[in-house]
C-alpha cells in the first residue's frame, strides 16, 4: 500500500477533535516518528456519546502503522467499543507480496492495493479498497471525483465537490451495491442526493453522530411516499409545510406520525423539557419500547409496574393506599382525583 508518506515529512502530530452537536466529545490524534527510511504513525482515539447524562456509545483505542518508504509493512490496533474488544494485526508478507491479516472481523490475505482506513492519509480517497483500522474487514469501493459544482437548495447556493461512489463488484445484488452520487459542502458537511440513490442505499439513512446533514431531492410525490415508508423509527420528525400542504397530504402525515415519538410542524426539535406533554421516545430503533418517554414526569413509568392490593386490612396496606391517607397525597378514587380520607361503609 503506497500511502504517500513523503507528503507528511514535515508533520510531527495531527490532532483532531471529534464533535457532536458542536460540542467536543473526544479526540483522534496521530503522531509521526522517523528513523532512517522507516516512518511510524501512532494513533490514539477516544470519544463518548451521552444522552441526558447516560453513555450510549463509547470507543477507545490505539493503532500503530509502520511504513518503509511509502509502503505499509505492518499495522496493529486494539479498540474497545461499547465494552467489546476489537483488534487488527497486519503484516506484509514478502513471500506472497500480500498482507496477512488477523482481525476481529476478518482473517486472511489482502492485496497491497488496500490502504488503512485512517483519516490522516489522503490516499484513503484514492484507494480501490480500505482495511478497517478497528476490525480488519476489507471494504471495496470506487470513488470518482466528478468535479466542482454549484448546487441550489431552497434558494441557497452551495459550492460543492461532486463524487460518484460505486461498488467495485457491480454483480452484487442491487440492495447490497454502492451506487450513488454525493455533493459535499466542505463548509457545512451537508450532502445532497436524489430519491433513487437514497432508496437504493440503506446506509444513507443510518444515524451519523456529529454535525452532518443529508438533503434528498424528490421529483414526484410517489418518491416522497416511498422514502417516508422506508424510514426507521425516529425520536422526532419535523414537517416544514404550509397549512394547505398538510390538508393535501393526509396519508403522508399519517405515515410520518407512525415513524416517530414527536411530530413537529414548522419547528426545530432542539432539546427536551421536563413537562407532562414531553415524549422523548419513538418506534425501534430510536428506543427499545416506544410506549414510554425517557424525559418528563412519565419517564418513571419505564422503571415501575402496577401492583393491586385486594381485600387487605387497612393496617397492612402501604401508606399510599390506607383509608386515612396519612401521606396526604392526591389519589384516584372511583375515577376522581382527591386527597381526602376514605370513610368506611358498614352494613
Amino acid at each position: 500500500s503506497n500511502a504517500h508518506v513523503g507528503h507528511y515529512n514535515n508533520f510531527k502530530k495531527i490532532e483532531l477533535e471529534i464533535l457532536r452537536n458542536n460540542e467536543v466529545i473526544g479526540y483522534n490524534n496521530y503522531s509521526f516518528s522517523r528513523k532512517d527510511n522507516q516512518t511510524t504513525v501512532n494513533n490514539e482515539y477516544k470519544f463518548t456519546v451521552k444522552l441526558l447524562g447516560a453513555t450510549i456509545f463509547e470507543v477507545e483505542g490505539f493503532g500503530e502503522e509502520k511504513y518503509l518508504g511509502d509502503n505499509l509493512i505492518s499495522f496493529k490496533s486494539k479498540t474497545r467499543q461499547n465494552k467489546k474488544e476489537k483488534f487488527v494485526n497486519l503484516i506484509l508478507n514478502n513471500q506472497t507480496n500480500k498482507f496477512d491479516i488477523q482481525g476481529s472481523s476478518f482473517s486472511g490475505e489482502a492485496s497491497l492495493k488496500n490502504t488503512i482506513g485512517n483519516w490522516w492519509s489522503h490516499k484513503l480517497l484514492q484507494a480501490e479498497s480500505q482495511i478497517s483500522p478497528i476490525s480488519g474487514s476489507i471494504k471495496e469501493q470506487l470513488v470518482t471525483f466528478i468535479g466542482k459544482e454549484k448546487i441550489t437548495i431552497n434558494g441557497k447556493e452551495f459550492d460543492t465537490d461532486h463524487f460518484k461512489l460505486t461498488s467495485k463488484d457491480m454483480t452484487l445484488p442491487e440492495d447490497k451495491r454502492l451506487n450513488f452520487d454525493i455533493w459535499l459542502d466542505k463548509k457545512t458537511s451537508v450532502i445532497k442526493t436524489n430519491a433513487k440513490t437514497f432508496l437504493n442505499n440503506p446506509v444513507l439513512s443510518e444515524e451519523v453522530f456529529g454535525p452532518f446533514g443529508i438533503v434528498v431531492a424528490c421529483e414526484t410525490d410517489e418518491e416522497i411516499m416511498k422514502i417516508a415508508q422506508q424510514l426507521k423509527g425516529q425520536l422526532t420528525i419535523t414537517i416544514a409545510a404550509t397549512d394547505e400542504d398538510v390538508r393535501n397530504n393526509p396519508i403522508l402525515i399519517n405515515i410520518l406520525k407512525d415513524k416517530c415519538g414527536r411530530l413537529l410542524f414548522n419547528g426545530m426539535p432542539t432539546g427536551v423539557e421536563v413537562v407532562y406533554a414531553m415524549q422523548h421516545g419513538g418506534p425501534f430503533p430510536s428506543t427499545t419500547d416506544s410506549r414510554f418517554t425517557s424525559v418528563g414526569p412519565d419517564a418513571v413509568k419505564r422503571f415501575v409496574r402496577p401492583v393491586s392490593f385486594q381485600n387487605w386490612p387497612d393496617e397492612f396496606l402501604p401508606d399510599e393506599l390506607k383509608n386515612g391517607n396519612p401521606l396526604q397525597i392526591s389519589r384516584m378514587v372511583d375515577g376522581v382525583m382527591n386527597s381526602e380520607s376514605l370513610k368506611l361503609q358498614t352494613t
